[in-house]
């Protein structure tokens, strides 16, 4: 197997991977041998099956899961690390950046109500994380963020109802977000278009790239939920004492941006 200072491209085999990124039997070609940190590098600069993955989380300035697509080649034996970079960074990604979404949907609850829901989010979330890290399998590893991905879309209804909180005018935002990621993951899992065409797209078009970019564009629309200031509906709700609260400041006032009815 070459080493971390084999020529930048000298491409291998599927077979010749290690079985920990043996992840699509369907493309053949282009992938990076393990490099040192200078060969991660230099692949930046050359074609490689990884190359629409890496550059899509780049544009999108995702920099923690950009970093280990960056650096998923580099020589290493640490388990944990090969996990990390063998995992749907992207999903992970989702179920901690939604969160302002789901402070958002509560927002008009009764605050023990809120806190309730709020943490029972974060556990579901902070449990898939530790299931995906020893899933056995694509699907296995989408599932693990299950929970979270309920909770959010039960929150959505929340917010069709008066007792749901956040912006009206976010909405398509919120389920942008959560649709975009799904079907990427599906198409992903799946392995398609490459399942039919079997070494036909190792560098562009398959199951992997469409995944990034749907998936990247589902951040885009989550960058912009939490930009329309989700955290103060600009809707009237109820706090628990039954008084409306109204609020059409933008986040960062503070208290007096709330106006009672």
């Amino acid at each position: 197997m070459a080493d971390g200072n084999a020529p930048p491209r000298q491409l291998l085999l599927w077979r010749d991977m290690p079985r920990h990124l043996q992840f699509n039997p369907y493309i053949h070609t282009g992938y990076r041998p393990l490099l040192s940190f200078w060969g991660s590098l230099g692949s930046l600069f050359y074609m490689h099956n990884e190359t629409i993955n890496i550059f899509t989380h780049g544009e999108s300035h995702t920099k923690f899961p950009f970093m280990l697509h960056y650096f998923s080649r580099i020589d290493r034996n640490n388990v944990v690390s090969r996990k990390l970079t063998t995992r749907p960074n992207d999903w992970k990604q989702l179920q901690s950046c939604a969160l302002p979404m789901v402070c958002a949907s509560v927002f008009c609850l009764p605050r023990i109500l809120q806190w309730l829901l709020i943490s029972c989010y974060c556990i579901f979330a902070i449990c898939g994380l530790f299931k995906a890290l020893s899933a056995s399998s694509p699907w296995n590893r989408r599932l693990c963020f299950a929970l979270p991905f309920c909770m959010r879309n039960l929150l959505c209804v929340l917010r069709l109802t008066r007792f749901g909180g956040g912006n009206p005018a976010n909405f398509s935002n919120v389920v942008l977000q959560d649709l975009l990621a799904v079907i990427g993951g599906a198409i992903g899992a799946c392995n398609v278009p490459e399942k039919w065409l079997p070494g036909s797209l190792d560098m562009y078009f398959n199951s992997h790239n469409i995944m990034h970019v749907l998936v990247v564009s589902a951040v885009y629309y989550m960058y912009h939920a939490a930009r329309k200031i989700e955290m103060f509906s600009i809707k009237g709700c109820r706090t628990a004492q039954h008084q409306p609260v109204i609020c059409s400041e933008p986040l960062g006032h503070d208290s007096s941006t709330f106006r009672s009815g």
